[in-house]
């Protein structure tokens, strides 16, 4: 189906939050992903992950996750580090994980940030780091902050990301 993405994954959080209606949202976040709207990739690939709307399928989420991550997405690029951290759909690799939160974080994921703070804190995969793992909680709690002040509530609309070419 044709049509506008960003109106296609709006419609899916309307069935999603105020409908509850999981499998109406699961459809019009597809019909969206399939034009290329990378925002909508990433939220599939949660839904494959979740099993909402769907049934589990960490197959698709991976590849989702990886397609949209390609764009830069950056929390396409934590949950991506998650699969890997967490040996979900590829075996445990906590140094391609490490290396992709760094790159999320460094994108202001505030997801990525708290998740390296915990790496070093409990020395998962590294060292460790007392000053590290701090930094990154500290960091984590600066992306939230600068989220939450921003003027563009709309920080992921689907033209950002589709236009990157990488």
């Amino acid at each position: 189906m044709k049509g506008d993405p960003d109106a296609q994954f709006d419609l899916a959080g309307i069935f999603s939050i105020d409908e509850n209606n999981p499998e109406e949202a699961f459809e019009w976040t597809r019909k969206s992903a399939s034009q290329g709207c990378t925002k909508s990739q990433y939220v599939l690939g949660l839904m494959y992950y979740d099993g909402v709307g769907v049934d589990m399928n960490w197959i698709y989420a991976f590849e989702l996750f990886e397609r949209s991550s390609k764009k830069e997405l950056p929390n396409a690029i934590t949950s991506l580090g998650f699969m890997y951290q967490n040996g979900h759909m590829r075996a445990k690799d906590l140094d391609k994980a490490k290396e992709l939160y760094v790159k999320a974080s460094y994108l202001g994921d505030p997801t990525a940030s708290y998740l390296l703070g915990e790496m070093y804190k409990n020395g998962d995969g590294v060292e460790v780091d007392t000053e590290k793992a701090a930094f990154y909680f500290l960091d984590s709690i600066n992306s939230i902050l600068k989220a939450i002040t921003a003027d563009d509530k709309n920080t992921y609309p689907c033209n950002k990301y589709n236009d990157l070419t990488h």
